[in-house]
């Protein structure tokens, strides 16, 4: 099952058409010089200033075609990261064993859970009940010493 897809780069598609519109009016502008050109009547300085402006819109437009080339390639090679997960142990569809698996694991968590938490409920009074056996015997061996030292009585 597809998790998460990432496209990271920039944005070269609107680039690419903002080109290719300016491209055309380029080239409809050349068309225009070129059909003023191709008529007569032109004196030789308008003939002139006709002929390095259409080279200009030539240039441009070679400008244009470079500029969108290196655009495509760019958008071809745009990095793109695909991440996958699967839905369980042997994840797989209409798997029973991964369900089974699954449901294995599941329980042994449980359980474990329900042990720390009888671990964490009782330890405090085991402990407790511990300590008291130990004052306890403690108590004894110091009462029975105690007790012998008064038997014996004051030396007459």
């Amino acid at each position: 099952m597809l998790a998460n897809a990432e496209v990271t780069g920039d944005d070269f598609g609107s680039q690419i058409d903002a080109s290719q519109v300016r491209s055309a009016g380029l080239e409809a502008e050349l068309a225009r010089i070129e059909k003023r050109l191709a008529g007569a009547g032109l004196s030789a300085q308008e003939r002139t200033a006709l002929a390095a402006r259409a080279d200009e819109l030539r240039s441009s437009l070679r400008g244009e075609q470079v500029s969108r080339a290196e655009g495509e390639q760019r958008l071809a090679t745009t990095p793109m990261t695909f991440a996958y997960s699967s839905a369980g142990l042997f994840a797989a569809s209409d798997d029973p064993l991964g369900d089974a698996a699954t449901s294995s694991l599941g329980s042994m968590e449980r359980m474990l859970v329900v042990l720390l938490t009888l671990a964490g409920l009782l330890l405090p009074w085991l402990l407790l009940a511990g300590l008291l056996v130990l004052a306890w015997k403690g108590l004894r061996r110091t009462a029975p010493s105690a007790a012998a030292s008064d038997s014996n009585g004051p030396p007459a």
